[in-house]
């Protein structure tokens, strides 16, 4: 009775689990899916020609939440069926699962300052020769779009302007969309007054920005990884009560006694 019982409250309580494990799948199917079509973020990655990558993690994610539902699905089934074959099979997956996360999260801490190196050449190589160039208009159009959003002016700071191609044809200048009040000619002189004028350059502002987006994937992950372990473990427990329940069952001796003796 008493392994009944344990076994009974464990297929719940690893129901429980799973059916959490299932919606925190939908949740990490949910933001990478809002990372991947946030306008934002969307005009922000199309400025550089290389931060389009920013989106094979999104992929990724969209890859790994569509996988966690399924395996949370997996566990649900197991769990209600008492199948130990499911449960083998959902506590194999976790274990895949989690070791993946656990290797893409030492991966992201171990280079998460090439993000920043690359957002800053990547910056300075926009600034420095490719604003207000007949083949970069489009990059030169969000450029102005996102020191307007960002609030924000040349890559490092404004002063990357006097050293640019196109400050060579405007000293002193920058371009009107580094001003705080968007007017025509507003960039004029704007090195030398600096009054009404955005002074934070765009790379720490965009590092920041990305690094906000990486705080909810980290905590999303986090909220998952406790999940799977408590998932890994109620499982195990489940499958030894099972394994106890079954070895525990009266075996049918009926064939094996002895003939009921002859009365003469």
């Amino acid at each position: 009775m008493v392994l009944e019982g344990s076994a009974t409250c464990l297929k719940y309580l690893l129901f429980a689990f799973n059916f959490m494990f299932w919606l925190s799948g939908c949740a990490i199917l949910g933001v990478a899916i809002w990372l991947r079509i946030d306008v934002q973020t969307m005009q922000y990655v199309r400025v550089g020609e290389d931060l389009e990558t920013f989106y094979i993690g999104t992929y990724v994610l969209i890859a790994a939440g569509a996988l966690v539902m399924l395996v949370g699905f997996l566990g649900c089934c197991g769990a209600i069926m008492e199948s130990p074959w499911l449960l083998a099979s959902f506590f194999a997956f976790l274990v895949l699962i989690f070791s993946a996360e656990v290797g893409g999260g030492a991966w992201a801490f171990l280079h998460r300052s090439k993000l920043e190196d690359y957002v800053r050449e990547e910056f300075q190589l926009i600034v420095q020769t490719r604003y207000d160039q007949e083949s970069y208009e489009t990059t030169t159009k969000l450029w102005d779009q996102l020191q307007i959003s960002l609030r924000c002016c040349g890559g490092e700071d404004m002063t990357d302007w006097n050293l640019s191609f196109w400050g060579s044809y405007h000293p002193r200048d920058v371009p009107d969309s580094c001003c705080v009040r968007q007017e025509r000619r507003c960039g004029r002189w704007g090195l030398t007054k600096k009054i009404g004028m955005f002074r934070q350059g765009c790379s720490s502002r965009m590092v920041s920005f990305f690094s906000s987006r990486l705080l909810i994937i980290m905590c999303v992950g986090l909220a998952v990884a406790i999940l799977q372990l408590m998932g890994m473990i109620f499982s195990l427990m489940l499958c030894c009560a099972l394994r106890g329940r079954r070895g525990s069952e009266p075996i049918d001796n009926d064939s094996n006694s002895k003939p009921p003796a002859v009365v003469v």
